[in-house]
């Protein structure tokens, strides 16, 4: 058995004698072409989903499933927790120099694990302060998977 190669950009120019620069500026149109045509199949296929993914998610309450012979439908669920920004300076207050240990500053602020954590121990003493500034909106979606058999 012969030992596949693995070839760099330098390699493949390196090797004018078997492709030429023009041959290998072609070989790339055409693949760009074909990633083109796949991404625009997929978007077609994406939106064709679309319906039944929001009739599935009117039927399925989240956490909950349909099992049938082919598949299985669930709807999962996610959190995106953010800081709400006028409640930014309760928390810098409250945690100074290490706020960035619990807050993440984007253009929003982001919360992090370390302030996930702590956001549902009822024993914290700032809890109530943590709770009103930070914001948490649940996203739901449909997945589906075929039943293995």
């Amino acid at each position: 058995m012969s030992k596949k190669e693995k070839l760099t950009g330098k390699a493949i120019l390196a090797k004018k004698d078997e492709k030429t620069t023009t041959q290998l500026i072609e070989d790339a149109l055409f693949i760009e072409a074909q990633i083109a045509d796949l991404q625009a199949k997929i978007k077609e296929l994406q939106k064709q989903k679309k319906p039944i993914e929001d009739l599935f998610d009117g039927l399925i309450k989240p956490g909950e499933k349909i099992v049938t012979v082919t598949g299985i439908a669930r709807k999962d669920v996610s959190n995106s927790y953010s800081v709400k920004p006028e409640r930014y300076k309760e928390l810098k207050d409250l945690f100074k120099r290490k706020i960035t240990d619990f807050v993440t500053e984007k253009i929003s602020y982001g919360v992090a694990p370390a302030l996930r954590k702590i956001l549902t121990d009822e024993t914290y003493e700032h809890g109530d302060i943590i709770r009103n500034a930070v914001l948490i909106e649940q996203r739901t979606s449909i997945k589906f998977q075929a039943n293995s058999n």
